[in-house]
């Protein structure tokens, strides 16, 4: 591990499949459909990932009304 090229910044709502998803799947997601699915191979909602190097996991909620 090159601590150079670690990734800096912010990330939410993360999700990686073993596919490729189609694009009515990303329309759900964009448009915060209740048929977007989480990832299967990595799910942000994963309780159980474990954070290094001082970073932090907050809850995201990307589909949240804003006032």
């Amino acid at each position: 591990f090159d601590a150079t090229q670690a990734f800096v910044g912010d990330m939410a709502n993360f999700n990686i499949w073993d596919r490729k998803l189609s694009v009515g799947e990303i329309y759900n997601l964009a448009t915060c459909s209740s048929k977007a699915q989480v990832g299967n191979v990595f799910s942000w909602l994963e309780t159980s990932i474990e954070i290094y190097g001082g970073a932090s996991k907050w809850t995201f909620e990307a589909c949240r009304q804003l006032n």
